[in-house]
Parts: C-alpha cells; sequence; structure tokens
C-alpha cells in the first residue's frame, strides 16, 4: 500500500501517510474525501461528485449571482476595521443563501454542493485571516463560521485510509477551530443567544453536562426558546435525570408543538423509563414531523428491539438506511439480528457497517462477538484486538477473556 500522495510504502489499509495527512491539515483543515480507492491519483478522487472535498487552500473564484465570491467579498490588500465588518456582512449573507445554519446541530443537515464546497473554501481563508477583526462580525456570522467547521468535524468519521491517530488530531484540530469562532461570538454582546446554545452543545458533545446547562441558562428568554429548552432536556438526559429532562421537552413543546427534537427527546426519555407505549407516540410524532432524519427511524427501531419486537424494529432501521447518515443503522440490523440468533446475517450487516466506519470500536466489538457465536474464536480475537487499539475498554477485554472458555 502507497500514500495516494507522495507514494511512501505504507503498512495495512492505511491510504494517506502522516506526514501528508498533517500537512493537508494545516492547509486544508476541512479536506477530507469518500470512497476513494488505492491506485487512484488526487485530481481522479476530486472529479468523481461521490467525493466531497472543502479546502481552504484551493484558489476557488466560484460564482453567485453572476459574481465570484472574490469580486462579491471585494477583500482589500490590507483590511481596515470597517472592510472587516463589511466582508464579514457579505459572508454572512452568502452562507445564509447556501444553508448554512447559525446554530451548529443544523450542520448534519447542510447538503453541500461542488459549487457551495468552492464558496466556502474561498471565504473560510479569507475569515480566518481575519480573525483579528471579530468584533466587526454578529455574533450569528461568527456561529455560521463555526457551523460549517462542524460540518467537518461531524463528517471525519467518514475518512477511509487514515490512521486512527492522525484522525484524531485531524478532530482536534476541527474542533479548535470551532471552539474559536465561538469564543469570538461569546465576546459580542449577545442578541439571540446564538453562541451560548452552541457553546452548550459543544459540551454536550463531551458529556459535560452541568456545563452545558449553565450555558443554556444564559441564554436570552429561555422559557420562550424552544431549541434551547430541548437541549437543556439533552443534558439531564444525559445526567440520568430523565423526569427533569421529559420536563424541559415538554416545556419546549408548549412553545411550538411542532418542534421534532423535543418529540425525538420525549421518546428517548419514555424508552430509558421503560415507558414503551409513550415512547411509540412520541417518535411517531418526530418522524410525521420530520420523515427524512435516520436518526429518528433509529429510535424508533431501538423502542421496538427494546420490547422483543425485532420485525418491527429490523423495518425501521432499513427504513434509516434509506436516508442521509442512515448507514448506522446497518449495526443496530446486526443487533436485531443477533438478539433472535441469526449471527451470520448479523456478521454481514456488521461488515457492511465497519466498511463506511473502519474507525469505530463499536464495530469491531460486535464483530468479536459475532465471530465467537459462529465458532470463529481466533478471528474474534483479531476484531476484539482491533477494537482496543482504537478504544480501551474493560468491557471489551471481558468479552476478549471469555474467549478462552467458549473454545
Amino acid at each position: 500500500m502507497r500514500c495516494l500522495i507522495c507514494g511512501k510504502e505504507l503498512d495495512g489499509e492505511i491510504q494517506i501517510c502522516s506526514e501528508c495527512f498533517a500537512e493537508m491539515l494545516e492547509k486544508d483543515p476541512l479536506w477530507y474525501c469518500r470512497d476513494f480507492s488505492v491506485g487512484e491519483s488526487i485530481p481522479d478522487i476530486l472529479s468523481r461528485n461521490s467525493v466531497l472535498v472543502l479546502s481552504l487552500g484551493k484558489e476557488e473564484e466560484k460564482l453567485i449571482d453572476g459574481k465570484s465570491i472574490k469580486e462579491a467579498l471585494n477583500l482589500p490588500d490590507e483590511p481596515m476595521f470597517d472592510d472587516a465588518s463589511s466582508v464579514f456582512w457579505k459572508i454572512n449573507m452568502f452562507m445564509q443563501h447556501m444553508g448554512i445554519g447559525a446554530f451548529l446541530e443544523d450542520a448534519e443537515y447542510f447538503e453541500p454542493t461542488y459549487e457551495d464546497i468552492g464558496n466556502l473554501s474561498f471565504m473560510l481563508r479569507i475569515a480566518d485571516r481575519m480573525q483579528g477583526f471579530e468584533n466587526a462580525a454578529e455574533e450569528e456570522t461568527l456561529c455560521r463560521l463555526a457551523s460549517v467547521y462542524y460540518f467537518g468535524y461531524i463528517s471525519m468519521e467518514y475518512l477511509r485510509g487514515v490512521s486512527p491517530d492522525d484522525m484524531e488530531k485531524g478532530r482536534k484540530s476541527l474542533y479548535s477551530r470551532i471552539s474559536a469562532y465561538i469564543r469570538s461570538a461569546e465576546k459580542i454582546k449577545p442578541s439571540r443567544g446564538i453562541a451560548e446554545i452552541n457553546r452548550g452543545f459543544l459540551d454536550l458533545q463531551i458529556h459535560r453536562y452541568k456545563d452545558a446547562i449553565n450555558h443554556f441558562r444564559r441564554v436570552p428568554d429561555l422559557e420562550k426558546n424552544p431549541r434551547a429548552l430541548t437541549d437543556m432536556g439533552r443534558a439531564y438526559e444525559g445526567m440520568e435525570m430523565f423526569e427533569s429532562a421529559d420536563e424541559y421537552y415538554t416545556k419546549a413543546l408548549r412553545i411550538d408543538e411542532e418542534w421534532p427534537d423535543a418529540w425525538e427527546g420525549k421518546a428517548s426519555a419514555a424508552l430509558s423509563m421503560k415507558r414503551w407505549g409513550a415512547a411509540l407516540q412520541f417518535i411517531s410524532r418526530a418522524i410525521s414531523l420530520r420523515p427524512d432524519i435516520a436518526r429518528t427511524h433509529i429510535l424508533q427501531g431501538d423502542i421496538f428491539l427494546r420490547q422483543g419486537l425485532y420485525k418491527e424494529a429490523d423495518s425501521a432501521y432499513t427504513s434509516a438506511l434509506r436516508l442521509k447518515s442512515g448507514e448506522k443503522a446497518w449495526i443496530k440490523r446486526a443487533e436485531a439480528l443477533y438478539a433472535v440468533g441469526r449471527w451470520g446475517a448479523a456478521l454481514q450487516f456488521v461488515e457492511r457497517y465497519l466498511l463506511v466506519f473502519p474507525q469505530d470500536p463499536d464495530g469491531w466489538r460486535w464483530k468479536g462477538k459475532l465471530l465467537k457465536e459462529t465458532g470463529e474464536i481466533e478471528k474474534a480475537k483479531e476484531a476484539y484486538e482491533k477494537a482496543l487499539s482504537l478504544r480501551d475498554s474493560a468491557d471489551v477485554r471481558e468479552e476478549m477473556m471469555s474467549l478462552t472458555k467458549h473454545s
């Protein structure tokens, strides 16, 4: 195996060496691609529509409304504060035009075109040059910039051909850029509490639930903001305070009874409290309001699975697979088949899952569990060792120890 960029000889399935990946992260921190194969040149990779690239280093000048981004932003050679204010305003308008939300959690719904990618590359590069002028930008502008980086951050899980250590460095690099823009937004007198909501949302992702709650409580007019109230519910749910979580989801729905995230939250809390009927009712409402989100169908499948309704669970997971980011349902289908003893079929689904998420330790753990059941002890051991190399876990070590007894 050789590095796709420099041609250096590599071991295993790694296709981009550490040095080239580090250089890409430095020059193009949102660069990533999907579905490339050994032997393809970088130009070939970039020319395919199935490959998504966000590159800050490319001199792209795509068009919006008949003008290139370079012309439209009109960045002076030595920008002053007043110039920066105007440029930030234009960046915000163009990002809004592309459908980029100011809230981080909306990044998962963003589906950029190739033209969008070129435009973003140029705008982000300009914005990074102007970070010293953050007070010239509004809270919303800086949060939109953070949202684009968050899109790259969550997309890193699809990255292939890079070592786990290099990928983790890449995620940290993107996370630091997200945080930098949110910190800049927090310094500005908030008008809508967007920065506080985003900071709380980031804390949710790293399980700092109490910190998240403190940020949400500082949101202006919290009791009138269904998004902030829903995220408060998620924080309490993370602390396993399910009744409190449900109270905040209910508060959000009193403001907007068609807020799908709140219905999804109520379903999740009800599932944790084993209120199966209520959970199904709530998740059905969430799906009716927003049927094209894979995770709601996955949650519906989890509710069925917990009740032993394996056929219904598999149907819900299959629905998720037809949607964006639905690939995570492969491992859920495997779990449902495992519960009824169909280990061979479950193993096939885990293999499909690992094709998309080769760096997920849970996928390798499930592969080990299923290989153990089918009697392939040595292969099961290899799968468990791979899981441990990605994330050390006492549970996985315990399952590995049981292999000796099983054999």
